[in-house]
């Protein structure tokens, strides 16, 4: 199992947020999701398997291709 932490300068400057756990982050629903929140400036663990998927959501979500 590997997480990542989108818009963690959130988390920082608001003690009491809440985050947004998304598993199966790396592909289909759980990735558009996790893209879908993080754009929207939601703090969001997203886990899963495989590493590298994990990595291509986050870069989506910040909006960098791969």
């Amino acid at each position: 199992m590997s997480a990542i932490i989108l818009n963690s300068s959130f988390l920082l400057s608001n003690s009491e947020a809440e985050v947004f756990v998304v598993t199966g982050g790396g592909t289909g629903i759980g990735a558009a999701l996790a893209i879908s929140l993080a754009r929207r400036n939601q703090p969001v663990l997203i886990i899963g398997r495989r590493e590298n998927l994990l990595r291509q959501t986050a870069a989506k979500a910040s909006g960098i291709e791969y």
